[in-house]
């Protein structure tokens, strides 16, 4: 993972203002993708699809439908494609129904080599949250760190709640007063 990503890591929406060195890096298609990619029928979906992979890339989490995606990405994305690109649009139009969605998130995540959080994986998170909060690392920077970690063992990252959670959990209670506890719940 590189240094400039780290504060992507998960966002629920693509920032407005990407630079272009971001979103060359973030939505170019490896020809395995783009193979995939072309068995769609559709040109909008296309873009729809192509979208997916970026954004888990970006975030390590999947885009979901209402998010409204920049013109400069949508025009990024149809040149690689060799398709016109929506000015702005928004998913919601491209995912009337769900399990279009679902199929684009699962083709995101499979071609990236992401999957869910299982029990096992559970436990390795964990001992490294437990690992980070005896080095004295804030609930921010615990936050921060199991992202990280979510996104280099290719682990679906969970939403800021869940993640919160995860590393509120295992902090040694000692750190921190009963006041600054029911702040965080």
């Amino acid at each position: 993972m590189r240094r400039w990503q780290i504060p992507l890591l998960g966002l629920k929406r693509i920032p407005p203002k990407l630079a272009p060195f971001e979103i060359e890096q973030l939505f170019t298609l490896s020809d395995e993708e783009m193979d995939e990619i072309w068995t769609c029928e559709q040109d909008l979906d296309r873009l729809a699809v192509e979208l997916q992979p970026g954004f888990l890339r970006m975030a390590g989490r999947p885009l979901y439908q209402w998010q409204v995606v920049p013109s400069v990405i949508w025009q990024y994305m149809g040149q690689q494609l060799g398709i016109e690109a929506p000015d702005i649009a928004s998913l919601g139009a491209r995912y009337q129904h769900r399990t279009t969605l679902f199929n684009h998130q699962s083709f995101a995540a499979s071609i990236k080599g992401f999957q869910s959080l299982e029990e096992q994986s559970r436990r390795g998170l964990v001992a490294h949250l437990n690992r980070e909060a005896e080095a004295g690392l804030s609930a921010d920077q615990l936050a921060l760190s199991a992202k990280r970690w979510f996104y280099e063992h290719r682990y679906l990252i969970r939403g800021e709640r869940g993640i919160r959670e995860l590393g509120f959990l295992h902090i040694p209670a000692k750190r921190y007063s009963m006041t600054y506890w029911y702040i965080l719940y």
